[in-house]
């Protein structure tokens, strides 16, 4: 599952470097992060809070999607929560009834042998 991650993260700095996309694109460059579901070895979709302490109404909020913000070499990866939205633009209760993500500011580090498997979303989803 690394040499995935790694691949995901490698494209991922490529776009966010203008001068790469203009060769690696013919068309308008996708979005900048691919969104990504981890399942723990027991099936469940692994979790994370973001925005914790926060004193808005509704700051806080629970994830199952990420995307990789960077990978050491000791296999320790840096990912950003995305924010689950529904249709109506409210915090979505579970990954069912979500319709799109937004980028948060909260990050976590993980060892990638915590994941047993990974679901690739469609970048699309995040506004």
């Amino acid at each position: 599952m690394i040499n995935q991650l790694q691949q995901i993260h490698f494209l991922q700095q490529a776009i966010e470097q203008p001068r790469l996309v203009s060769k690696l694109f013919l068309a308008a460059p996708p979005k900048d992060r691919v969104p990504l579901l981890f399942y723990l070895m027991d099936g469940t979709p692994f979790k994370a809070y973001g925005d914790i302490g926060k004193t808005a109404k509704g700051a806080c909020f629970t994830t199952s999607f990420f995307s990789i913000e960077d990978i050491s070499k000791d296999l320790r990866v840096t990912l950003q929560l995305l924010k689950p939205y529904d249709i109506h633009k409210m915090l979505a209760a579970d990954i069912e009834s979500t319709s799109f993500l937004e980028k948060s500011s909260s990050r976590v580090e993980v060892h990638a042998g915590l994941f047993d498997g990974m679901q690739i979303l469609d970048p699309r989803l995040i506004n």
